[in-house]
């Protein structure tokens, strides 16, 4: 098998998965590339299936920073597996190689990263401050 044989489809799905609008819906965080060929969108707290009517999920591209709960099952039902949210930043493209996403599980749920107002003090200033009291918020993420 030539080398090129394997990177011209890997190129081709790139390309497909990067061609769709940014982002069709100020909820939408990510876009998928099914096996069948369908450009998929999906917004926070929706059930991202990694399988539709047999099409498997082939490419995904991140478009907001997220973190998401794997489900065994497309429906997105019954028990999170691993009970521990993946966070994903915006721009992360996740290619299913092997079909390794249904070892996982078989869908998700994400939700938009909650944590905005986590202050960023530097160590001199909070040291100064004696860790509270007086500690003043010069940063946020």
């Amino acid at each position: 098998m030539k080398f090129s044989s394997l990177v011209l489809p890997v190129l081709a799905g790139l390309g497909a998965c990067l061609a769709g609008p940014t982002s069709p819906g100020p909820n939408t965080y990510v876009r998928v590339l099914y096996t069948d060929g369908a450009l998929r969108y999906f917004d926070y707290e929706e059930c991202y299936p990694y399988t539709i009517n047999g099409a498997k999920a082939a490419w995904a591209v991140w478009l907001k920073s997220t973190t998401c709960y794997e489900y065994s099952n497309d429906q997105c039902t019954g028990a999170i597996t691993p009970p521990v949210g993946v966070p994903l930043p915006a721009g992360a493209t996740l290619v299913n190689v092997a079909d390794f996403v249904h070892i996982i599980g078989g869908g998700a749920i994400c939700y938009a990263n909650s944590l905005p107002g986590i202050p960023i003090v530097p160590l001199e200033q909070a040291l100064q401050d004696g860790f509270g009291g007086g500690v003043k918020l010069l940063a946020s993420i």
